[in-house]
């Protein structure tokens, strides 16, 4: 009755504002099935890029180290981090770089931290299940003339060093 009178009131239809119960559920049904469907995307591409950084990471230290030594005129080397901020020498069950590495001036060439070597950079544990393995011994040692002491390759791995792998970069260190 009231809002007859208020139509008379007015002279025009009233008019009705809002959604109903049924059109609010169905709406979010959809916002929900077309979220689902693109988190695990989401995720799959944040793994991606992730792993890409960490990859840039790891050569971008390399390069450092190689500009250093001709910079210097002393050798640079990029070892792994045993998680004590110091070299470790790698093994064979021992390859692993998920600890992160160091960019060092290694003035004296033994591949070690000494006293009076600058560290020019610490890069730490590694996020998310990225790994480095390599077969270079756990270090990287460039020579003032750009040249690396030894070859050999570093597979860098979206898995952690541990499990069977298949997703990997490999950064291959020649002369």
């Amino acid at each position: 009755m009231i809002s007859e009178n208020r139509q008379r009131i007015t002279n025009r239809p009233l008019k009705l504002r809002g959604v109903t119960f049924i059109e609010l559920i169905a709406t979010i049904t959809i916002v929900g099935i077309l979220a689902a469907m693109a988190i695990p995307s989401f995720n799959t591409m944040m793994q991606t890029n992730r792993f890409a950084t960490q990859v840039n990471d790891l050569v971008g230290d390399f390069n450092l180290a190689r500009n250093e030594a001709a910079k210097r005129g002393v050798p640079v080397t990029v070892c792994k981090d045993g998680g004590t901020k110091d070299c470790t020498v790698a093994t064979a069950a021992t390859r692993c770089w998920k600890s992160g590495w160091l960019v060092f001036v290694d003035t004296n060439g033994n591949n070690q931290i000494d006293t009076g070597e600058a560290v020019l950079r610490l890069h730490g544990p590694m996020a998310g299940t990225p790994s480095v393995d390599d077969s270079l011994g756990g270090y990287v040692s460039y020579l003032p003339n750009g040249t690396v002491l030894k070859t050999g390759t570093l597979v860098i791995y979206n898995q952690t060093c541990s499990t069977t792998r298949s997703d990997n970069n490999t950064v291959k260190i020649r002369r």
